[in-house]
């Protein structure tokens, strides 16, 4: 692929100019490599030490490097990740979201695992009854904001008329 869309593909899909900032490198040169459509090895290793990704990987996706130069597997957490079970890939996946702080509460292999649309199950409010579509919508982050008296409309048999609502006399 060319530099572009490789600095495309990093985490957060950088401009060249936030990708120059973030590695130490003048945002100019990577301008005029984007230009280009490649850059060097040294500027290619140091964007992606920047942002967390592995520079054997980033040569080679930058045609610097072939799979074959590195005796075959390119990368050994691939590898894992393609022997990896689901079950495994769903855990680490869960403690990684868990610890990230991008959301509140946290996710348990118990409430992903296991369950079908066909359960009746609600994944918000386990304990809401299928028929209870309130409850369902009115669960946020596992508590209950719902009361039985809180309604748009009330339940009174009477209506008011033009002019019962105390803001004129009417007609």
């Amino acid at each position: 692929m060319n530099f572009d869309t490789w600095l495309k593909s990093l985490p957060g899909a950088p401009t060249p100019t936030i990708a120059a900032k973030k590695s130490g490198l003048a945002a100019p040169t990577l301008l005029r490599h984007v230009e280009r459509g490649h850059s060097t090895a040294d500027n290619v290793i140091a964007i992606a030490k920047a942002y967390g990704v592995s520079p054997i990987d980033a040569l080679v996706d930058n045609g610097m490097l072939e799979p074959s130069d590195l005796g075959g597997e390119r990368s050994p957490i691939k590898a894992a990740l393609r022997d990896a079970t689901i079950t495994e890939l769903l855990e680490t996946l869960i403690e990684r979201v868990n610890n990230s702080g991008l959301i509140e509460g946290s996710f348990e292999m118990s409430t992903i695992a296991g369950r079908k649309p066909s359960d009746g199950v609600n994944e918000l409010n386990p304990e809401s009854k299928p028929d209870d579509p309130w409850a369902a919508a009115a669960t946020v982050g596992g508590k209950s904001s719902w009361r039985g008296d809180e309604m748009v409309a009330d339940d009174s048999e009477e209506e008011g008329f033009l002019g019962d609502d105390n803001y004129s006399d009417g007609p």
